[in-house]
């Protein structure tokens, strides 16, 4: 009978012989002795696996999300509208008015309809497109874009525009009489219109 030392030292020659002829892994010894010589890889990205296959871990991204940069509100800028010129006038004598008599007063006028007898203000005289002022008129400044008959005394200016028409003279520091104008009188400009206009203010109350 074999002693049992023969016995186990045959059995472990045996599995030492055929374990690499089935391809078990781990089973030959220079292979086993190469993997215990090949340090694996821990906390890289690549290590070795019991079959001598290499794992590839990927990189971990550690980036933050960077938050979008705020977008500030649009601001809308909004224009006045554009004066109208009757609105800014204090006293306005519309298109279907009609009036006779004296006009005394320290505001403006704008006359869209028609006008008889003396203006005396001072301020502005406007007459617009379309108005009719029959009257000696003395104020600070006048400005006919409709018609005037009479004469005209002003402290600052006086201007005829394009679709004006005065019929009588005209006295003031300043005269313009734009193109196309109608004029039938007599013009003086210079510092006796100013002295002229001397009853332009109305008398205190």
């Amino acid at each position: 009978m074999m002693p049992r030392s023969l016995a186990r030292a045959g059995v472990a020659q045996l599995v030492e012989y055929e374990l690499p002829k089935l391809g078990v892994a781990g089973s030959n010894p220079v292979a086993r002795s190469n993997l215990r010589s090949e340090p694996s890889v821990v906390n890289g990205s690549e290590r070795v696996g019991i079959f001598g296959k290499s794992e590839t871990k990927p990189a971990e991204n550690t980036a933050k999300p960077v938050a979008p940069a705020p977008v500030p509100p649009a601001v809308q800028v909004s224009r006045p509208p554009a004066a109208d010129p009757a609105a800014t006038t204090s006293s306005v004598i519309g298109p279907r008015a009609i009036v006779k008599g004296d006009l005394l007063g320290d505001d403006d006028v704008l006359v869209q309809g028609s006008l008889e007898g003396v203006v005396t203000i001072s301020r502005e005289l406007r007459v617009a497109e379309g108005g009719r002022v029959n009257a000696s008129v003395q104020a600070a400044s006048i400005v006919v874009s409709g018609e005037i008959v009479g004469n005209c005394v002003a402290t600052q200016r006086i201007e005829i525009q394009s679709t004006g028409r005065v019929v009588g003279d005209i006295r003031a520091p300043r005269i313009t009489i734009a193109e196309g104008a109608g004029f039938k009188g007599k013009s003086e400009m210079g510092r006796a219109a100013e002295k002229a206009h001397g009853s332009a203010t109305p008398p205190p109350d």
